[in-house]
């Protein structure tokens, strides 16, 4: 395998925290000097880009909120011209307004080198049939999946969300191994199974990795007794497509965060304060690889811990 994105999970904490605070320099000023939000909320709080010279003094930084992506739509929140941008996708907001997300080609090409870490995390090689039951439009969550199994050299079975009967029929005509999909969909594929002759002798998958919707382990259990798999979770926030922010691997001890590509906090989600370690509280992500769409201090409305 050659993607190079996989030489950052080699690194030592302090080559990998200097590797952020680069990036994040580098973000920073990007989104300063190219997105009015940006500019208008560091200017209010009497903050330029080059007075985060140390991971430490992130928390100095003001927040963004889904509103924010809300309020800036179409293009208000890209830190590129448009002529940069090659892939534009859709989701929405708190209330189903639409927020549009820009891609560059390094865009793409980070999003498919994530794609194929989460992949290789969660087993698959070459060999794998990977079959990939997510959406392939607007929000678009099949694409980068779809490069990363290519990525890895695996065959891609590029299922889409469709009916779950004819993609069981697939699933055992073709022999997949690996499935993609959200939790809801996996159900109503073991409905399926029951409502055919297709047992599970007749199939070869031995994982699923789940995505796109929060689930409980109740329903992890429910998939991998009844299909007899090993179900992987990968989390990004639901109302932004692209790379996955972190994921489990087979030991599925925890989610590994791709610190490569996002710094996370903890904070009190009513006051902001910064949590430390092990506290309980919302999620917070910061993008240092994102040339189009860069997002500072990001308030995922999660609640988690580190």
């Amino acid at each position: 395998m050659s993607f190079e994105s996989l030489q950052f999970e080699k690194f030592s904490r302090d080559r990998l925290e200097q590797l952020q605070l680069e990036r994040l320099q580098a973000t920073l000023n990007r989104a300063y000097r190219s997105v009015s939000f940006y500019q208008k909320a560091f200017d209010e709080m009497g903050i330029i880009p080059e007075d985060i010279d140390s991971l430490s003094k992130l928390s100095r930084l003001p927040f963004t909120s889904r509103q924010t992506l809300v309020d800036n739509y179409p293009y208000g929140m890209f830190a590129v011209p448009l002529r940069e941008v090659v892939r534009l996708h859709c989701t929405t907001g708190p209330k189903g307004q639409p927020i549009v997300i820009g891609y560059t080609k390094n865009d793409i090409d980070h999003w498919a080198q994530i794609s194929a870490r989460v992949l290789k995390a969660a087993g698959v090689e070459k060999e794998d049939v990977v079959q990939i039951c997510l959406d392939y439009g607007l929000f678009g969550e099949g694409l980068g999946f779809h490069y990363g199994a290519e990525l890895i050299g695996a065959s891609v079975i590029p299922g889409s969300d469709g009916d779950p009967k004819r993609q069981l029929l697939i699933m055992r005509d073709y022999r997949s191994t690996i499935l993609l999909s959200n939790p809801s969909f996996a159900l109503k594929l073991l409905a399926a199974m029951k409502e055919s002759k297709i047992g599970l002798a007749s199939l070869q998958l031995r994982s699923i990795i789940f995505t796109g919707e929060p689930f409980s382990e109740e329903t992890r259990v429910r998939v991998e007794e009844e299909l007899q798999v090993k179900v992987i979770n990968s989390y990004s926030p639901l109302e932004l497509p692209g790379p996955k922010v972190a994921t489990e691997c087979e030991k599925r001890c925890g989610l590994h965060i791709f610190e490569d590509q996002f710094i996370p906090e903890i904070v009190n989600p009513q006051t902001g304060e910064v949590l430390p370690p092990g506290e309980e509280g919302e999620l917070v992500i910061t993008t240092v690889a994102k040339e189009a769409f860069p997002l500072i201090r990001y308030r995922t409305g999660d609640l988690t811990s580190l």
